[in-house]
């Protein structure tokens, strides 16, 4: 299994398909073989790592930014693009520009291991989260760091992935805290 994962909704379908009239099965049919073929070619670049690199994006998080169990930063971007005026408010997001969006991971030397597709801008990245075949790996036990653990000075980690808070807290998302939070400092 691969990092990257098609699972677009039919509003972008129908979109594309009144642009280039044609019908939307068609657009579809189009994106699968697309999404194929990018999974093919680039199958060495973009994949979800297995247990032994996770024990290393582990402990590379934890040398380099002091952050125990994390594998990788999970985090959605908005790329502006030129859309037909007729479904805009799909595309707009929140800064009111037309868009794209894509989720992706990355571990600590910024290697992205998961990308999602793209969205229509409106969508908001725990959405497209909800949407992911990575999530229902995660959320049937199927992926390798959930088994990945390792001792630091006396103390066992799990695996986490770092989120920020567009995504619903799970047993696999862990979130930055405040510096003041974790000095007990008020200001």
């Amino acid at each position: 299994m691969y990092g990257i994962i098609r699972h677009g909704y039919k509003a972008e379908y129908t979109h594309v398909a009144t642009l280039f009239g044609r019908e939307s099965t068609l657009v579809g049919q189009v994106v699968d073989r697309f999404a194929a073929a990018i999974v093919l070619e680039f199958k060495e670049c973009i994949r979800l790592p297995n247990e032994l690199e996770c024990r290393q994006y582990m402990l590379d998080f934890m040398v380099q930014r002091g952050a125990p169990g994390v594998i990788g930063a999970l985090d959605g971007k908005h790329w502006t693009t030129v859309m037909g005026n007729d479904d805009l408010y799909s595309y707009k997001d929140f800064h009111g520009n037309k868009s794209l969006t894509m989720l992706a991971i990355v571990n600590v030397k910024y290697k992205f291991w998961w990308v999602s597709d793209f969205f229509a801008g409106a969508t908001h990245a725990g959405r497209i989260w909800n949407r992911s075949g990575l999530k229902d790996l995660l959320d049937n036990e199927l992926f390798p760091f959930q088994s990945s653990r390792f001792k630091l000075m006396g103390t066992w980690y799990s695996a986490h992935i770092m989120t920020d808070s567009a995504f619903a807290k799970s047993r696999y998302f862990c979130k930055p805290q405040k510096r003041s939070l974790l000095l007990d400092d008020p200001g």
